[in-house]
């Protein structure tokens, strides 16, 4: 309980999410389907097929057998599925599988189809498909959940590891300076909206991103995340540094326009 509000939370069944979602064997990365990859740079057009993991010669992009692989891999999500939930020790189980919607359409060129066909056909398995808000109702249990995050190992190591850490450091230190400058802020310029505190408080929201830490741990783009980090932190502190000289410095960023910096000053 939080206040008089009950919190419910919905564990993710990962042997039935990573049959999508595994870098290793996921649906996705069968050789029938398009490779995102792989495209001609001239004309923007992704005329060839996963073909195999490995870099190298790709075949081409064959629409028709694309889509009868969906058709295969939706039954064996579904019966997947199924089985897991006849094995469950509860009377009317709930099985959830959650991802991010980059992933289907693009990311995974067929994934819409995918969604469309697991949907159409879950009555087919005995499945109901359902709303997270109508499965609260039957929770009943309560737990203590340990700290966790999205990040491998389910743990914080992306966040918290090397170059990563000194990363998470920096975004420490930038969130102190900018809540301590919109506490110091007069009353007055409480009233109403202030968008240099709005655009401050977007470039930290900005900075703070996950994904540059996890682009880092992982080495994919590192060096591009490293520059985008590096560029909004030097931007935020640039404002602040304004500000500070000048209380009537101005700036303003739509990049994040429902940002409403009053709510961390007061």
């Amino acid at each position: 309980m939080v206040g008089d509000t009950q919190v419910v939370a919905f564990a993710r069944d990962l042997d039935v999410t990573y049959r999508v979602w595994s870098p290793r064997s996921g649906y996705p990365g069968n050789r029938w389907y398009q490779d995102f990859h792989s495209y001609d740079h001239e004309w923007g057009l992704h005329s060839s097929r996963v073909t195999r993991r490995t870099s190298g010669s790709k075949a081409p992009y064959d629409q028709q057998r694309a889509l009868e692989q969906v058709r295969i891999d939706a039954d064996d999500f579904l019966d997947a599925a199924r089985t897991r939930m006849v094995e469950s020790n509860e009377a009317d189980p709930i099985l959830v599988v959650a991802y991010d919607t980059e992933l289907f359409g693009h990311w995974w060129h067929e994934g819409p189809q995918f969604l469309a066909t697991v949907l159409d056909s879950a009555h087919s398995y005995g499945i109901q498909t359902t709303t997270l808000a109508a499965a609260s109702q039957q929770a009943t249990d309560r737990v203590d959940l340990p700290a966790g995050t999205w990040g491998s190992g389910k743990d914080s190591r992306v966040w918290e590891d090397g170059e990563a850490g000194a990363l998470r450091d920096r975004g420490r230190a930038a969130s102190y300076a900018v809540l301590d400058h919109l506490r110091r802020l007069p009353n007055d310029r409480q009233l109403t909206r202030q968008p240099t505190g709005d655009a401050i408080v977007t470039e930290l929201l900005l900075a703070l991103a996950s994904d540059w830490a996890f682009m880092i741990t992982k080495d994919s783009a590192a060096q591009y995340a490293r520059g985008r980090s590096h560029d909004h932190f030097t931007r935020l502190a640039d404002m602040l540094r304004a500000v500070h000289h000048d209380p009537a410095a101005t700036f303003s960023d739509d990049r994040l326009p429902f940002i409403d910096a009053r709510r961390l000053g007061s």
